[in-house]
């Protein structure tokens, strides 16, 4: 029976960007050993890629048994005008061979225009790409929507359209995230609303 509440950790990556700390691959795969006899579920072991040591990691990982946890790869969605098949950032979630993936990607129209340069369209296009590609490739995906409240404050039908986005046919995410450690007194009884239905 699957149960109602799972845990998802971030140690391995939010965690490793605390001052002074500097995981090693083995320090990684130690913290995962004891995160799983804890019974968690869903262990983020970083962002491939990002440096040898998390690819190491990963590549570690594969290779050993755990009673509960399942290793999750961090990335972003595609890049903006880069085919999803062709985007690097794509094949080196791949290369991770993690079960899980979790995407991060824009829910804030300012974050949309001044960060990512992309139009709100493509930025929906991106998200939607991302998840079916993976989904595709047999990874459970995990949707986090970055800045969630944030942005529904700002532009709630465009918020609310990023979050649709991954429910689109052939591109459903398998969870769905909203972080609530930014912008959590702004949530709306919209929001809820909406969350509670979908």
């Amino acid at each position: 029976m699957k149960p109602e509440v799972e845990i998802y950790d971030t140690t391995l990556r939010d965690g490793a960007q605390a001052e002074g700390i500097n995981f090693s691959a083995a320090d990684k795969l130690r913290i995962a050993e004891k995160l799983d006899s804890f019974g968690v579920h869903y262990i983020e072991g970083g962002w491939p890629g990002s440096n040898p040591k998390d690819m190491e990691f990963f590549k570690q990982a594969a290779r050993r048994k755990m009673e509960t946890r399942q290793v999750a790869a961090f990335s972003m969605t595609r890049r903006k005008g880069i085919p999803v098949e062709q985007d690097e950032l794509m094949r080196l979630i791949l290369e991770a061979k993690t079960p899980v993936v979790t995407i991060v990607g824009k829910t804030w129209l300012l974050h949309v225009t001044e960060v990512l340069r992309a139009t709100p369209d493509e930025n929906l296009g991106m998200i939607g790409d991302t998840i079916r590609y993976l989904k595709d490739h047999g990874k459970k995906v995990i949707y986090d929507a970055e800045h969630s409240f944030d942005g529904f404050a700002d532009e709630p039908e465009y918020s609310l359209a990023t979050w649709q986005a991954r429910k689109k046919p052939a591109r459903i995410a398998s969870s769905f995230a909203i972080p609530t450690v930014v912008g959590c007194r702004r949530k709306s009884p919209e929001s809820r609303r909406w969350r509670n239905r979908n």
